[in-house]
C-alpha cells in the first residue's frame, strides 16, 4: 500500500538504537545501521546535555511516526474492504454507503493528524535548537565591563545567536552551510505559523505539505550544534588566553 504524502515527512526516522556502534571482526567500531541522517554527539558542557535532549526528541518522533503509520494503514485497509463491499464488515444499522463514508472520514482524520504532527514536530525541533543556542550564548564568558548583547526583534533569534558565536559577518563569510540554513529558515516559518494557527487558513491540505523531511531537519539541527560547540570552545579558549595574559602582565 502506497504511503500517504502526509507520512512521507517522517520517512527514514530511526530508533535511537540505530545510532549505536558495535565491534566488527577485526575489533573496529562500526555503526549498527547506516542511517540517512545523523544525531549530534557533544564533547563538552553544555553540549553533552543537548545531545541527550536531542536523542529524547528523536525517540519521541520515532514512536509518534510508528503509531501514525500503523493507524493510517489500518484505516486505509478498512476503507479498501468497504469499497470492495466485504461481507465480513456488514452492519445491520448502516448501509454500505454509510459504512464507506465513515471509513473515508476516519482515514481523512488520520491524514490530518499526521499533517498536524509534522508541523508540531518541526516546532519542537526548531525551538529546541533555539533554546540550545540561547543557553550557549548565556554561558560565554564576558570580559570585565562587557555587556550582554541586546537582541534585535526584526531578526530571528537564531540568526542573532549565530552573530554572537560566529561573529557579526558570519553571513558574508559563508561560515555555515547554505542548504542547512534554508531548511532552518523554512522550519522557522512552519514553527511560527503553527504557533499562531496561520496554516489553518489554507484552502486545502496539499498547500500545507512541508517542503522538507524530519530527517533533513534533524540533520540541520545536528550540524548547527556541532558548529556552535566548535565556536563556543574557540571563544572560551580565546577568553581564557586573554585573561591569562592579563594576569601575567599585572604580575
Amino acid at each position: 500500500m502506497e504511503k500517504t504524502k502526509k507520512l512521507i515527512f517522517f520517512e527514514g526516522i530511526e530508533d535511537n538504537s540505530a545510532f549505536s556502534f558495535t565491534l566488527d571482526e577485526v575489533g573496529r567500531f562500526v555503526p549498527v545501521k547506516m542511517t540517512v541522517y545523523t544525531l549530534f554527539c557533544g564533547e563538552i558542557y553544555p553540549f553533552v546535555a543537548f545531545e541527550q535532549e536531542l536523542a529524547s526528541l528523536n525517540q519521541y518522533a520515532f514512536e509518534v511516526s510508528r503509531i501514525l503509520e500503523k493507524r493510517w494503514r489500518e484505516a486505509a485497509c478498512r476503507l479498501e474492504k468497504y469499497r470492495r463491499e466485504d461481507p465480513s464488515l456488514s452492519d445491520p444499522l448502516c448501509t454500505p454507503f454509510e459504512l464507506r463514508m465513515g471509513a473515508e472520514d476516519n482515514l481523512d482524520m488520520w491524514e490530518t493528524i499526521a499533517q498536524d504532527a509534522s508541523r508540531q514536530m518541526t516546532a519542537l525541533f526548531y525551538s529546541f535548537l533555539e533554546r540550545a543556542l540561547h543557553r550557549t550564548c548565556l554561558l560565554i564568558d564576558r570580559r570585565p565591563g562587557e555587556e550582554r548583547p541586546r537582541y534585535d526583534r526584526s531578526k530571528s533569534k537564531i540568526v542573532q545567536y549565530f552573530s554572537i558565536l560566529f561573529g557579526e559577518e558570519w553571513e558574508t563569510r559563508s561560515l555555515l552551510d547554505s542548504e542547512n540554513l534554508k531548511i532552518l529558515e523554512m522550519a522557522r516559518k512552519v514553527r511560527n505559523d503553527t504557533m499562531h494557527g496561520a496554516y489553518e487558513d489554507a484552502e486545502n491540505r496539499e498547500t500545507r505539505s512541508l517542503p522538507f523531511r524530519l530527517t533533513e531537519l534533524i540533520d540541520a539541527v545536528s550540524y548547527f550544534l556541532w558548529a556552535a560547540e566548535k565556536a563556543y570552545s574557540a571563544l572560551q579558549k580565546d577568553r581564557e588566553t586573554t585573561a591569562s595574559c592579563r594576569r601575567t602582565s599585572d604580575d
